[in-house]
Formats: C-alpha cells, structure tokens, sequence
C-alpha cells in the first residue's frame, strides 16, 4: 500500500518535537483506503510558542492532552506494514521523521519524496515551485484554508497526484531524492550570471545518477555505512552515495552495514569465509569462550567436541566471548603496551583494557578504542559534551573521522588533542588579561584617578627609556 504522509514540527534549541502526523493510505488505482490522525504533546509544553505553524489545526489545550512522542510512536507503528511505501512532499520532513525515529522502528519501508516530480510535471505551469497548496492553486484546484494542518496538507498532495495523473509505480523506478542543494545551486548560478539553460544542464547533471536505481548496495559516504539500495533508511542525498553491486566491494572500502543489512552480511561471510577464519569453541565446556584456529588452548580440545561460529557477532548473540590469547584488540595492544605506558607516563594519559574496548582517560577527555569485526580496523570514540536525542553506536559517545593503523598512534592523537585543548584556554586566559590591562580606570573616584595618574607616569617612563635606547643605538652607530 501506498501512504502520503506529513508532519509539522518545532526545532527549538537542538531539539525537535514532532506536534502532528497525518497518513492517507490509498492502493495503486489511487483510491483512498484509510486515514490516520495524531496530535503529539511538544516536548517542552511550558515553553512552547504556540503560534508556531506547527500548532495549526488545533488549541493549545488539545496539543497539552494529546499523546507523548513515544506512546505516538507505538500508535503510528501499527499504521503501517512490511513492504509498504510512505511518500512525502518534501525530502525535509524526512530527514526529520527518520532523525526521531528509533532503530526498531519500520525497518522495511520504502520512503519517497514527490516534489521534483510534481515540479516536472507541471512544466507548463507559470509556478513551478512553492508550497502544495500555491501549486495546487495554480491548476485550479481548491484548497482549505489552513495550511501547515497535517490532515489539509495530505489531502492538498493527493489532489495533485490525481490531477497529474503521477504513476505511483514510477516513484519506485526513479526514487525522487532531491533536496535543498539544488536550491542553493541555481541562486549560485544565477549570482554568477548562468543563463537557464545552464541551470537546466547543471541541474541535470546534478540528479542524471543515482546510484540506488543502478546498484544493488549504496555506501553513505558521509558515515561509511552501507546499505541495500531499496534500504528504507538509505540517505537523500544522492552526491553523498557510491553504488556498489556486491557486499564485497562494501567491505573493501572499510565500511559497516546498516543495521537492517547486518544479517545479509554475516550470510555473505559465512558463505565466503572457510574454516581458517572461523571461531572454535568447546561443546563440553561451561565457559563460553571462541578461539581462534591457531589458538594453543584450541588443540587441547578434542576435535569431536568442538564447534565453530563464522563471525565474532553471530558469537556475541550466543553469550560467548574472545579467548584472552585470541582477542586481535587485545594482541595489538600487548605489542604496544611498552610503547603506550612511556608515552602515557609522559602525557598524562590513562589506559585500560575491558571487554573487547580500550578505554582512554586523558586530562580533559574520555575516549575508546574498538576494532571494527567487519573491516579490522580501529575506531576512535569520544565522549559527548551532551546527550543527544539520536542513538549512538556506543552508548554516550560519537565516532571520531580520524583513522590511525595502530593504538599508539591513537594515542598521541588524544594527547595532541588536550595539548590544543590547553593551548586555546592560555590564549583564552592571555585575551581576558590583555582586556584588563587596557581597561582604563573610571575618573570619577579618588582611586580611579590615582589610578590613571600612575597609568600616565608609567607610559611617560615607558617613552624616555624608548627614547633613551633609540639615543643610545644612533651613538653607537657614529662610533
């Protein structure tokens, strides 16, 4: 089934609250099946600005009693099922609905944005962008009155998809994926004096390819996570993807699936990885722990009692955990151990080892050190200022850009890292002293003008020793 959907929200000090949500469901013959309505109590009720958009089509009484986002969240998960396809105006709200969404939540839905197509097919129009209802307007179809009413804007969508005659299949076909940049290009080009035509040649260019409609995986460069290209939680921005059309050429480039692309992967490794690389355990014994073939504790496990696991994930699921002689962070980091306490004796750094993680505590930072199962490669956390409202992979931290080959090397990172952190307080300290050195004293008081006399006697000292040197380096020169 097919579903035009639309939100209103309120982004106020880093924090979005979703006010309303409106669902139209309607099969492929355009007919209208069911419609679905929901205000959402703001986050920040007391202070929030009730003449925002956002709050049309409803009192404030009516937004303080309506549901919380996440008892919202719950309703609207049973709106929609497995293989069905949201379409929204606009990429924004999107973004906005898949920002505030959790990881469980509508895993496989296809979402969609219509507004290019309909900005094409109204070529002949004299408006071709604007709102849907100025669009709508202007081929003669009559709209509400309120706008940014969520329940008036879906219908207003539904009525230039049927006066348009748009076939909902081709939005599959050619997943509409286009964004503000295209926006900010043409006043670029136009700043520079293109001529439309231009514009039009840049335009398509711009949107001319799509790796989603080409290859089977799509890597988000932005991230480096990659996921199936019919993947409901793919990015929009297509110049910010590269198509790939096996899970191999994903794994080279050093990134991680999706979470909804994981249990496809594992299958990929099972099917590609032999028995070298699996991990071994024993049947017979209570503790759960995986070693690697090479492991010496491995040969003293008869070979009848011995099973195997094809990835380190599919043995965390289970309960078991690295052998101590087995586990690859926990090698790298015996190699370096030398290295990492002399260098941490030196920059006041603390290491410890834990459960698959090295934990770094510098002056002024928390850090970890994982190892990527996927790629082998390290990866470098960092603790949050803040808690976002978006989920992390590790839990109050955020991935860090910068990618080192060895711990040691992380290492000197961070220690570089709270040298900055320290140099930008000295020139912070320097500026506050240098203001109040060059403050002048008020002239009102009797000590504010004790104050300014000894300021004048000082500068008038500071101008006879300048002009005694200068004497004092003309003499010499003579001589």
């Amino acid at each position: 089934m097919y579903w035009i959907i639309d939100i209103e929200w309120v982004d106020k000090d880093k924090s979005i609250s979703i006010t309303q949500i409106a669902a139209m469901c309607i099969d492929t013959e355009m007919n209208i099946v069911d419609t679905k309505y929901l205000r959402i109590r703001p986050n920040k009720a007391t202070e929030s600005d009730w003449f925002h958009p956002a709050f049309s089509g409803g009192t404030r009484e009516q937004f303080l009693h309506a549901p919380s986002w996440d008892e919202a969240r719950k309703t609207i998960r049973t709106w929609f099922k497995e293989g069905d396809v949201l379409i929204w105006w606009h990429p924004e709200p999107l973004r906005v609905f898949r920002s505030v969404l959790l990881a469980e939540d509508f895993p496989n839905l296809t979402m969609v944005a219509v507004h290019s197509r309909i900005k094409r097919s109204m070529a002949n129009s004299n408006i071709k962008k604007g709102s849907p209802y100025q669009l709508a307007k202007s081929i003669g179809l009559n709209c509400p009155v309120e706008e940014h009413y969520s329940l008036n804007d879906v219908n207003v969508i539904y009525g230039l998809l049927t006066s348009l005659s748009i076939n909902l299949g081709s939005l599959l076909e050619k997943e509409i994926a286009l964004d503000y940049e295209e926006g900010k290009e043409a006043s670029n080009a136009s700043a520079s004096g293109s001529t439309n035509a231009q514009k039009k040649k840049k335009h398509r260019r711009k949107s001319s390819f799509d790796p989603r409609s080409t290859f089977a995986y799509v890597l988000d460069l932005h991230n480096q996570v990659f996921h199936r290209s019919d993947c409901g939680f793919l990015p929009i921005l297509a110049d910010k993807l590269k198509g790939f059309a096996t899970i191999k050429g994903c794994l080279k480039q050093g990134a991680s699936p999706c979470f909804c692309c994981e249990a496809e992967t594992l299958l990929y490794l099972q099917k590609t990885k032999s028995t070298k690389t699996a991990l071994y355990y024993s049947t017979k014994s209570s503790g759960k722990v995986v070693h690697h073939h090479s492991c010496s504790i491995l040969k003293r496990i008869e070979t009848d009692s011995q099973a195997y696991f094809m990835s380190i994930e599919e043995a965390h699921q289970a309960g078991f955990r690295w052998c101590e002689l087995c586990n690859p962070l926990k090698k790298l980091y015996r190699s370096e151990l030398g290295d990492l306490l002399s260098l941490c004796n030196e920059r006041h750094l603390q290491c410890s080892f834990r459960e698959d993680t090295l934990y770094v505590t510098s002056r002024h930072d928390f850090w970890r050190i994982i190892m990527n199962s996927f790629t082998g490669k390290l990866v470098l956390y960092h603790r949050n200022k803040y808690q976002s409202h978006n989920s992390s992979m590790t839990y109050l931290y955020h991935q860090q850009k910068h990618h080192e080959e060895t711990l040691l090397a992380y290492a000197i990172y961070i220690a570089n890292h709270d040298d900055y952190i320290d140099q930008k307080e000295e020139d912070a300290k320097k500026v506050a002293k240098r203001s109040r050195e060059n403050k002048l004293p008020s002239s009102r008081s009797k000590n504010g003008r004790k104050k300014m006399r000894l300021l004048k006697e000082k500068q008038q000292k500071r101008e006879i020793s300048r002009v005694l040197s200068l004497i004092e380096e003309l003499e010499e020169a003579d001589m």
